[in-house]
């Protein structure tokens, strides 16, 4: 299994596990379909509202590509859309992340194209072409470089820095195998959730 697909079944709880319970950014809610995304994060840097270069970047994302786009959370202005997502799709881009406002939720879950945004917003901002592409954003104190992998779910993102993510994805199927242990213990009618770390030797080590 590649590392994409792994971190894709695994989804960002047992990534940050695998991490060393490592930070993750909260609070973007799927806008469209609710299931794990991984990818090469396309970094984009856009004031609020302003969403030239968000959509622009799709012209430099190649298929499987992540963008991530922040835009920040101050002024409630979409910088992308279903027309947007339309254009991403079809390029075959995996997702867009936004640390900001989207709008044409409808179309966008019509599409099934996965979105993860800050709120959402049916008034959008104004084409300045102020930012950047391509250059690493920090969003809630975490640093995201463009080639960083991209985990994202419900439960939040989670960015594997692009230098570990051979060591990061070793320690995820060492953690995928003893929840799967952990499950069967429960699952058997052994005991609990408790019992079976006391009995497994995890209780102070899970994740």
């Amino acid at each position: 299994m590649d590392y994409i697909s792994l971190f894709e079944e695994a989804g960002s709880a047992i990534v940050s596990d695998a991490m060393g319970r490592g930070p993750s950014i909260t609070g973007l809610k799927p806008v469209s379909v609710s299931r794990a995304v991984a990818g090469p994060a396309l970094t984009v840097s856009v004031p609020p509202g302003d969403w030239l270069l968000a959509i622009k970047a799709v012209d430099h994302a190649s298929p499987g590509d992540v963008i991530v786009i922040d835009a920040g959370v101050e002024v409630a202005r979409a910088v992308w859309g279903g027309l947007a997502s339309l254009s991403a799709s079809i390029k075959g881009v995996k997702a867009t992340i936004v640390h900001g406002f989207v709008r044409d939720t409808m179309d966008i879950a019509r599409l099934g194209y996965p979105v993860y945004a800050y709120g959402t917003s049916p008034t959008a901002g104004t084409p300045r072409g102020m930012g950047s592409i391509g250059e690493p954003v920090t969003i809630q104190g975490i640093t995201i470089r463009r080639g960083d992998i991209v985990v994202a779910d419900p439960d939040g993102v989670v960015v594997v820095p692009k230098e570990r993510v051979d060591q990061v994805a070793a320690r995820v199927r060492e953690v995928m195998e003893i929840e799967e242990k952990i499950k069967a213990y429960i699952e058997s009618g052994k005991g609990t959730l408790y019992t079976a770390l006391a009995e497994l030797g995890l209780l102070g080590k899970a994740g």
